[in-house]
């Protein structure tokens, strides 16, 4: 075979001056334009991809989080013990306030453990008025432990002790307890398995010198307790 002729049929892409694109060999064929679209997207798209991928990873792995993108925690909350800060507005009653938090966020906050009397029963507005005294327009802290069925916070509300003058002081003074040691409410019994041990023993150990020493709704003869109160109430 000659030569030139091996060259001329072997050639890997013979280029002649009048090959119309869609004649010229298969090996010399420009690709179409919406091929080269095709492949264009494809890569953006797996790109995209990529990068989706990398963000889901992160959030998981806490990389690149910043405060706009995190979840919000409106209250002033840590997860360590559920204790939320701000200033009490009002107080309902001897164991009900309502709290605003530095987020401008309100808490109807019901106090945890005790059981306060009600309004209209003996000694009722003096136990709103002691909270009153002890929480209305300052700065509390509150445990919080649950939610009950009105859709109020249960929690304990402390108070910074009054002694504490050198920061950082703790929110730490106990005000459900000291109701209960000055007689303006009740150990709520019915709960006291959500409360700790050690919580249980002081509350009911308050209760005990309440009653001895006569505290507050203790100098009554009889004092009824707000739950039987609220039975009768409701038979009537």
């Amino acid at each position: 075979m000659h030569a030139n002729h091996f060259k001329q049929n072997f050639s890997p892409c013979p280029r002649t001056p009048h090959h119309h694109p869609a004649t010229a060999p298969a090996c010399c064929r420009v690709p179409p334009q919406n091929t080269r679209r095709f492949w264009k997207r494809k890569r953006t798209l797996l790109l995209a991809l990529a990068i989706a991928a990398f963000t889901v990873f992160s959030g998981q792995n806490g990389l690149g989080t910043s405060p706009k993108n995190a979840t919000p925690n409106h209250a002033t909350q840590t997860a360590q013990n559920n204790l939320i800060t701000g200033t009490v507005t009002r107080v309902a009653d001897g164991d009900t306030l309502t709290l605003i938090d530095s987020h401008g966020l309100k808490h109807r906050i019901r106090l945890h453990g005790i059981d306060a009397p009600e309004r209209d029963q003996a000694h009722g507005k003096q136990s709103g008025q002691w909270l009153s005294e002890q929480t209305l327009n300052q700065q509390v802290g509150v445990q919080i432990s649950g939610t009950d069925k009105y859709q109020r916070q249960i929690g304990k509300v402390l108070k910074i002790p009054p002694g504490c003058s050198q920061p950082p002081c703790e929110y730490s003074h106990d005000v459900n307890l000291e109701a209960i040691e000055l007689g303006h409410a009740w150990w709520y019994t019915q709960y006291a398995n959500t409360q700790s041990p050690a919580d249980q023993q002081l509350y009911q150990q308050a209760q005990q010198t309440a009653q001895q020493q006569q505290q507050g709704l203790w100098a009554r003869p009889k004092p009824i307790a707000p739950w039987d109160w609220r039975r009768q109430k409701r038979k009537q």
